[in-house]
C-alpha cells in the first residue's frame, strides 16, 4: 500500500507560513509525501477496535528513511 500526498495540499492559517513549508520540503523537485507500507508487523481486535501497527517507508523532501 502507498499513500501519496502533495506537498502544495499542505494548508495553514497563514500563506506565508505555507510557502515556508513548500519551500523547506522543496515542493517544486518533490511534490509529493509517499508512504510505503513494506510490513503488517500487528494487528490486535478488541470488540469494535481493530490496532494495526504497520512498517514502511517515508520519503519527504527527497530523503526515504524506514518509519
Amino acid at each position: 500500500m502507498t499513500v501519496n500526498i502533495p506537498v502544495e495540499s499542505i494548508k495553514g492559517k497563514e500563506k506565508a507560513m505555507d510557502k515556508k513549508t513548500y519551500e523547506a520540503f522543496n515542493s517544486k523537485k518533490n511534490p509529493n509525501i509517499s508512504f510505503n507500507m513494506t510490513k503488517v508487523s500487528s494487528i490486535k481486535v478488541d470488540g469494535n477496535n481493530i490496532d494495526i501497527v504497520i512498517n514502511g517507508n517515508l520519503t519527504m523532501a527527497g530523503e526515504t528513511r524506514p518509519v
